[in-house]
């Protein structure tokens, strides 16, 4: 659950971070190193900066087999770990299709307007204090690179 296989050229991070400028939730706000990435201390630093230009909590949600050493230097770095969750799969052979429950359709969101009524339904729940915003649905989180400062690059 990596964010890809090491750094990859024209990326100058081990992180890809995940940014939502109309919400500061963690869950909305994180970032992921990428398999096997092994980051140094001023990439975690330049990840916290990253994180604090925007006012939002440094966060990463990964699964420290994927990247054991990240998991080391951002430990140094006073990043504590908050919980170790369960992690389920399914092989294909093993996949079964289900019907939903009587009287419910399910159906994709499929343009602006049904994926709009989607994130209403989703917030309902939330009580939200204030309305959505009209958005473009393309992309309602930006996901970036943490770029390193030039004089840090490897």
């Amino acid at each position: 659950m990596g964010a890809g296989a090491g750094n990859r050229p024209g990326y100058p991070s081990p992180f890809l971070a995940a940014f939502d400028a109309e919400h500061d939730s963690p869950s909305r706000n994180y970032a992921i190193p990428d398999d096997d990435a092994r980051p140094t201390p001023e990439e975690v630093e330049d990840l916290r900066r990253a994180f604090a230009r925007r006012n939002r909590l440094p966060r990463l949600e990964f699964l420290p087999a994927a990247a054991p050493a990240a998991e080391a230097v951002l430990l140094q770095a006073g990043f504590v770990t908050e919980d170790r969750l369960a992690i389920m799969t399914c092989a294909p052979a093993q996949l079964r299709e289900l019907s939903p429950p009587p009287g419910i359709r399910l159906t994709v969101a499929v343009g602006n307007d049904a994926l709009r009524q989607t994130a209403a339904i989703q917030n309902t729940p939330t009580a939200r204090q204030r309305p959505l915003q009209p958005m473009s649905c393309a992309s309602s989180t930006r996901s970036t690179r943490v770029a390193s400062s030039p004089s840090r690059r490897r």
